[in-house]
């Protein structure tokens, strides 16, 4: 990357600001019932943009299990997966009803090529320290979030890997289409 790009580019801290707010209008403009559609769609282009999904998805499933899938069992995983975590966290983002959420810290790593942004968010009364991991590359991407100490990517890893090992791909994917329409009826 050029110097000149380097220098124009956001701040971790501003990409995260930005992307929050970006969530709330959304949630904000379109908390009817009737724009339901509309306001998921707008909720999963933003997710889609901000996140690092086949580094997720490769962190998720752990080296040597992410290793022994081709390319397209990659492509398919990272896109279920990415459908299960949306399924998982679109709940509680519409639930949104005018919540604080305070910016911390920024602690920049590898020559300011990543970083970690804390945030707390007020939800349903407490307050939870959210950490979200990011590389820089051409603009910056989310690749791992930390609630309360729990990573994403580290929260199924046992168990998917399980499920690879005894059921093969096919069966890891019919795994997450459950944990999807499990999580599509809460």
């Amino acid at each position: 990357m050029s110097v000149s790009l380097w220098a124009e580019a956001m701040k971790p801290e501003q990409f995260i600001e930005k992307n929050i707010q970006e969530i709330i209008n959304i949630v904000v403009t379109h908390k009817e019932e009737s724009t339901k559609e509309i306001r998921r769609k707008k909720i999963k282009d933003l997710f889609l943009h901000c996140f690092d999904l086949p580094r997720l998805a490769g962190m998720t499933l752990g080296g040597n299990e992410w290793k022994s899938l081709t390319d397209d069992e990659k492509v398919i995983f990272t896109e279920k997966y990415a459908e299960f975590v949306l399924s998982f966290y679109i709940g509680k983002i519409e639930s949104y009803n005018n919540n604080k959420i305070e910016l911390g810290e920024t602690e920049l790593k590898s020559n300011g090529k990543r970083a970690v942004v804390e945030t707390k968010v007020e939800i349903e009364g407490a307050v939870a320290k959210i950490s979200y991991s990011m590389l820089f590359e051409e603009d910056w991407k989310i690749y791992d979030v930390e609630v309360e100490g729990v990573r994403l990517s580290t929260t199924y890893r046992a168990q998917f890997q399980n499920i690879l090992k005894l059921s093969q791909f096919k069966g890891l994917i019919e795994e997450i289409d459950k944990l999807i329409a499990k999580q599509l009826k809460a």
